[in-house]
């Protein structure tokens, strides 16, 4: 059998290269234009990442700086800060109880103890109020019964209803949730000897922790100076300086807490 008659004209074998070739992959030029579109998408979704962390950190600050205005204007109002009852320029709720029994650690890890501490229901602002409950708030004469002023988390926000400077369609523990979906407390702490007036706030990201302090300080660099200050995790109280770690955490994702001393300034060793 002659082979021949089985080969393909000359035609035939240059129109099967081309069709071969026309099932080729992408060329150079169509690679570079997938290539240029994924790198415009990654950009664009890293950059919308960029804004929208931008966005919650600016948040947070905004309930921070909100609070303290809450604060002046009530104080503007009524000669005092909200939850100093005996008018002395401190807020009787102690930021310590935040920390739990004596000798547990100051971390704020429970975010469930930390709700229990705001009320849920509805706030009698009615002159019965003021003196008992947990929904109590500063009498404008005489003193809130001394034994829970100091344990009670909800009297700075009782107060700011009672004066009518914030609505009383929310309950406080909605009042009191920031951003990062944890809670933000007033209250007062004693560091070395001196007592000071402060806003805490518990469980943010440390990447949201820095923006702030860079707003609120000028620099993330020292977190254990200025007016917003990290909180150490484990340690036992705020009773000294020792209580405000120096480094942040390395994990950008860590949760920290955050102290905010709004009036005075403690000082500081780091």
């Amino acid at each position: 059998m002659s082979v021949s008659k089985f080969a393909l004209p000359a035609a035939g074998l240059a129109r099967a290269g081309r069709a071969r070739s026309g099932q080729s992959g992408f060329t150079l030029v169509e690679l570079s234009v997938v290539v240029l579109i994924a790198g415009l998408l990654l950009m664009a979704v890293m950059k919308g990442q960029t804004m929208l962390e931008n966005a919650r950190a600016q948040k947070l600050l905004n309930d921070v700086k909100q609070v303290e205005m809450l604060l002046g204007q009530f104080e503007n109002a009524k000669g005092r800060l909200p939850g100093d009852c005996d008018r002395n320029g401190v807020i009787d709720y102690s930021l310590a109880d935040l920390g739990g029994t004596a000798g547990a650690d100051y971390g704020l890890t429970d975010n469930a103890d930390r709700a229990a501490q705001y009320d849920y229901t509805g706030n009698d602002l009615s002159a019965s109020g003021a003196l008992d409950g947990a929904l109590r708030f500063c009498p404008d004469t005489g003193v809130a019964s001394a034994d829970t002023k100091t344990t009670n988390a909800n009297l700075w926000i009782n107060d700011l209803r009672a004066a009518g400077t914030i609505s009383r369609a929310t309950t406080n523990r909605l009042f009191a949730k920031h951003v990062a979906e944890d809670f933000v407390f007033v209250g007062s702490a004693t560091v070395n000897g001196e007592i000071f007036n402060a806003i805490t706030v518990a469980n943010v990201p440390t990447w949201m922790a820095k923006k702030v302090a860079v707003n609120l300080n000028g620099s993330e660099s020292l977190s254990s100076r200025g007016q917003l200050r990290l909180l150490k995790a484990g340690a036992a109280d705020i009773s000294s300086t020792d209580a405000f770690d120096p480094a942040w955490p390395a994990n950008n994702d860590t949760v920290v807490n955050l102290i905010y001393f709004f009036r005075n300034v403690p000082d500081t060793d780091a």
